[in-house]
């Protein structure tokens, strides 16, 4: 932990985080998807191996959306399961503003 109470970042093998079920859940609903715990089913095995040795346990996949259509996807990950409803107000907020840089990049 850091002065600030929040742990540092942590060096890990990259995660392909473009694998169905729960990231494609995600980008075609247009809805923030939780998977709270490596146990969620929406979880690939390949993707829950991933994380596992990765060291987390859950991921919060928020999508931004531009012109009508899903662009890309913010993925918050921790170590510790949890379900993001204390920061999905948050999460939104991010993903709106996620929403509105390919217009900033356009000026």
């Amino acid at each position: 932990m850091n002065e600030r109470g929040r742990e540092d970042a942590v060096s890990a093998p990259p995660l392909d985080v473009c694998r169905p079920p729960a990231t494609t859940q995600a980008a075609q609903s247009g809805q923030i998807v939780v998977v709270s715990d490596l146990d969620d089913p929406r979880l690939s095995s390949r993707e829950k191996a991933e994380m596992a040795a990765s060291g987390l346990r859950s991921v919060a996949y928020v999508p931004f959306s531009w012109q009508g259509h899903v662009r890309g996807l913010i993925c918050v990950f921790d170590r510790r399961p949890r379900d993001y409803a204390e920061q999905r107000e948050y999460l939104l907020a991010a993903g709106r503003l996620a929403a509105g840089v390919p217009a900033a990049h356009r000026s």
